[in-house]
């Protein structure tokens, strides 16, 4: 067979945020947000996923040299995108996908402060693992966690870490009940 499957994960979730631009010094912030994962899956198992995520934070802390300074901030949002190779193990007569998959990701975040308006972009590697169970044909629950370390610029470049986790409704559409990779 050559026809393929779509599976939609709209969800909702938290991500972690933390990067420096200097050895001593470092920022975080905890966003809430919203996302789609979306995959296309082969008969053969490979699978490329392409995932959004839109998030809201209102809190940004600042740690330098042991010293850590929370700051309330408006207008936080985080925007990230990833496009994904990768590989998904179905099981459990087809209703459990196991996807794993990995690839380039950008984003950018910004927010205010103080009357300012501070911005950045990001871009890196993104690692996906994604399960999904099918309660019927259809539908059923999908959980997603990416971690995507990445170079971010500001005024200055600086390294960072985003790690997120969501959990949505699932929805197949087309190719179930073919043959599955066990």
């Amino acid at each position: 067979h050559a026809f393929a499957e779509f599976v939609m994960v709209p969800g909702l979730g938290l991500s972690y945020y933390s990067g420096s631009t200097g050895e001593k010094s470092s920022r975080s912030m905890l966003p809430f947000g919203v996302g789609l994962d979306f995959s296309y899956l082969t008969d053969s198992g490979f699978t490329l996923c392409m995932d959004n995520d839109f998030q809201y934070f209102a809190k940004l802390t600042h740690s330098t040299e042991g010293n850590s300074l929370s700051q309330s901030v408006s207008k936080g949002l985080a925007w990230n995108s990833r496009i994904m190779p990768g590989y998904t193990f179905k099981f459990a007569k087809d209703k459990a996908y196991l996807r794993l998959a990995g690839g380039p990701s950008v984003g950018t975040f910004g927010y205010e402060a103080s009357k300012a308006v501070f911005t950045s972009i990001t871009v890196g590697l993104a690692f996906h693992v994604g399960f999904e169970y099918f309660f019927t044909n259809m539908i059923g629950i999908g959980v997603s966690i990416n971690e995507i370390p990445t170079l971010y610029s500001t005024s200055n470049v600086g390294r960072a870490n985003i790690f997120n986790v969501k959990v949505g409704p699932s929805f197949r559409l087309g190719g179930q009940g073919q043959a599955a990779k066990k």
